[in-house]
């Protein structure tokens, strides 16, 4: 922390205190599923956007729209929530029926998710006609086309499992919020990634912007989907821990870091690979006429994990306040035998 050096595209080098992770997500592109990529009337929902935001011809002159939720998301593969779509679609929806009430919107839906103040956008919807519909995850959609017609065809919970059939012009999926290619940024800052492959903080509760790394911050949907307002309140959390730490004139490193005992270490650099901060290097010098094996490590990067301590074979280094001596007298006194 405090020592960065990162190069542009353009060749420029800056040295840099912090650094605030910040990459976004995208969304899932299920080709040929519902149609889309098959029928140029099924889109995603950025995708409505802009057309909303533009007034084309086929959004002003469509009778009918349906949008299908959880395109991608909440099964085993992708088992988490977008928390946006929901209320997106909601939104979207109303403002197609402003835009001409005798259009028929229709919302398929497996949970409808309008949490917090948005529940007021779900009244708003069915007020001014929005119908929904309630499917099975086992029992998703089915659509056709017939003509220029897109066809529906989905069995809705809410009316005890009858079929029933939906003729739309437009159909917008709201399909997964999915990480982009996380894996070598997060091998280069030594930041953790979950199972589905968003950046992990250190800790939900104490630490939610930081990274298991000293003085890496991370915002917005590279951690996990989430409303626009979330991403903010993320982004001046990581701008107040960046300026925390900026404001120093010195940083106090921690006490609980690795110590090589050189006496028995054979340099056999096991500490060296299972180290995940980088902090271990092997050294090799002469003493009394014969090549000496050991490691050295760097106490401003250690983090004090015990990685190293746990793979060393031969005792050969350990954390300070975690010796095996003082562990075993932890034991002891536990169990009453001190």
């Amino acid at each position: 922390m405090g020592n960065y050096k990162s190069k542009l595209s353009t060749g420029q080098e800056i040295d840099h205190g912090v650094v605030i992770i910040a990459t976004g997500a995208e969304p899932l592109r299920p080709e040929g599923q519902y149609l889309y990529k098959r029928h140029p009337n099924v889109m995603l929902s950025l995708d409505l956007d802009r057309e909303l935001a533009r007034g084309t011809p086929r959004v002003k002159e469509a009778q009918g729209v349906a949008f299908i939720q959880c395109v991608g998301s909440r099964i085993p593969e992708r088992p988490y929530c977008n928390r946006v779509c929901c209320s997106h679609s909601v939104e979207n929806a109303i403002r197609l029926k402003e835009l001409n009430p005798a259009m028929e919107v229709y919302i398929l839906y497996r949970d409808m998710r309008t949490y917090g103040e948005r529940e007021t956008l779900y009244a708003a919807a069915r007020e001014k006609g929005v119908l929904f519909f309630r499917y099975a995850v086992d029992d998703p959609p089915q659509v056709t086309q017939a003509g220029d017609k897109i066809v529906i065809r989905v069995t809705d919970q809410n009316l005890g499992g009858d079929p029933v059939e939906l003729p739309v012009d437009l159909l917008t999926m709201a399909t997964a919020i999915i990480p982009h290619q996380n894996a070598p940024l997060a091998e280069l800052y030594k930041v953790h990634l979950n199972a589905v492959g968003f950046y992990s903080e250190a800790h939900a509760k104490i630490r939610p912007v930081e990274s298991s790394t000293a003085g890496i911050y991370m915002a917005g949907l590279c951690r996990y989907p989430k409303p626009i307002q979330e991403s903010i309140v993320e982004a001046l959390a990581c701008a107040s821990r960046a300026g925390t730490t900026l404001s120093r004139d010195t940083l106090e490193l921690d006490a609980i870091t690795s110590r090589p005992i050189d006496e028995n270490c054979d340099g056999c650099a096991f500490c060296v690979d299972a180290c995940p901060f980088r902090a271990i290097s092997l050294l090799e010098y002469v003493r009394d006429g014969n090549v000496k094996k050991t490691v050295e490590v760097n106490q401003v990067i250690c983090q004090g994990c015990g990685s190293c301590m746990a793979t060393c074979p031969k005792q050969g280094i350990y954390v300070a306040g975690f010796t095996l001596e003082q562990l075993g007298a932890q034991v002891e006194a536990a169990l009453g035998l001190g």
